[in-house]
């Protein structure tokens, strides 16, 4: 996908870190959070607060500051919250959990899946969710929440299933928790952001299904895979996936691209990707690190050693990414490496490309 923002302005984007699980006696952690701004701003300040739902308040130093340490830890979770507002007082949330185990039995690991941006009109999304149990143990519930803050109530499909369907969404954040329990009644739980960004003014839009037909998804129109160079499609359709993450391009050279003729002007660039070899059902074996490869747009550097696997959290699990790109020359180059001489491993893959802008 292809979006363009006009001179609009964007909030900050806040990261609170990754998930933590600790296990008693020990009872504090430390969570180092970031933000950046978008439009090049500043951030003016940092707030960490404790959200609802933990089972005591826990003592917390540094919460005007990027980093957090909290202490005074009880068994249960904890999910902290991170603001950052930046030098146009727009502000931007994200959502750290925290499991504290017992010495004993160990609670089961979730994992609610990837953030996702998505942009009007598609209004839903899937989120591929995940429970296991460290004691060896098995998983016996599943069970999906909307959390309180979002714009309105989605209509939820699959919430007592590993995978969730979010749909009738609007302009805004949402947070959905997955909640799992084992076989020894322990819990625990992990939470997910989907952002809805509005359509986009000026009506350009062209989504290409990479490697694969016209089809529909979210409610658009995703075009037979054209302009690209080189490579070659392959459908997965073992993977049970819907299009148009079953079908990917891919080259086995290690270098593709796809030079996409639109108006000069500034667009969001969304693609797609899915591992559906490695790991996934009927391909072949590995995991974390068994492809990587470099994206780049209008030769500017955009994902640096992407693997896929590792930033959506397995194989068959849908990955977004949004860049900002600027053309100049009326055409749109997007260009994949997985070279030894940049750190790349095997092929670069992609399912899908979103360009929407005003032209």
């Amino acid at each position: 996908e292809v979006l363009g923002s006009g001179s609009t302005t964007g909030p900050p984007v806040a990261d609170a870190g990754a998930d933590q699980t600790i296990t008693l006696p020990t009872n504090s952690a430390t969570f180092n959070g970031t933000g950046t701004d978008p439009d090049g701003g500043a951030i003016s300040s940092y707030q960490w607060t404790q959200q609802p739902g933990g089972p005591n308040t826990a003592t917390m130093s540094g919460e005007d500051t990027a980093d957090l340490a909290v202490s005074g830890l009880v068994e249960g979770n904890y999910v902290f919250r991170l603001t950052v507002t930046d030098d146009q007082n727009e502000t931007g949330t994200d959502d750290v959990a925290l499991v504290v185990q017992s010495a004993g039995g160990s609670a089961p690991i979730v994992n609610a899946g990837t953030d996702q941006t998505i942009t009007l009109p598609t209004n839903s999304t899937i989120f591929n969710g995940t429970g296991s149990d460290p004691d060896g143990g098995t998983i016996i519930t599943y069970q999906w929440t909307q959390q309180p803050g979002g714009p309105n109530t989605a209509t939820l499909s699959g919430t007592a299933t590993a995978d969730l369907t979010a749909s009738n969404l609007v302009e805004g954040d949402y947070v959905f928790r997955l909640t799992v329990t084992d076989d020894e009644n322990d819990t625990a739980f992990d939470e997910v952001g989907v952002t809805v960004l509005p359509e986009p003014t000026g009506g350009f839009a062209l989504r290409i299904n990479a490697g694969g037909p016209q089809t529909t998804y979210g409610g658009n129109v995703f075009e037979v895979d054209q302009y690209f160079d080189v490579g070659t499609p392959l459908d997965r359709s073992q993977t049970g996936l819907p299009q148009p993450y079953r079908t990917i391009r891919y080259s086995s050279s290690g270098v593709m691209g796809y030079d996409i003729p639109v108006p000069n002007g500034e667009y969001t660039v969304i693609l797609h990707f899915a591992e559906t070899w490695f790991g996934a059902t009927g391909g072949g074996a590995g995991g974390v690190g068994s492809r990587v490869f470099d994206v780049s747009m209008e030769g500017q550097l955009v994902e640096d050693n992407l693997d896929v696997f590792a930033v959506a959290g397995g194989a068959q699990t849908m990955l977004v990414r949004s860049h900002t790109v600027t053309v100049t020359g009326g055409v749109l180059d997007i260009d994949f490496s997985s070279l030894a001489s940049v750190g790349g491993v095997r092929h670069p893959i992609i399912n899908a490309i979103e360009v929407l802008g005003s032209g």
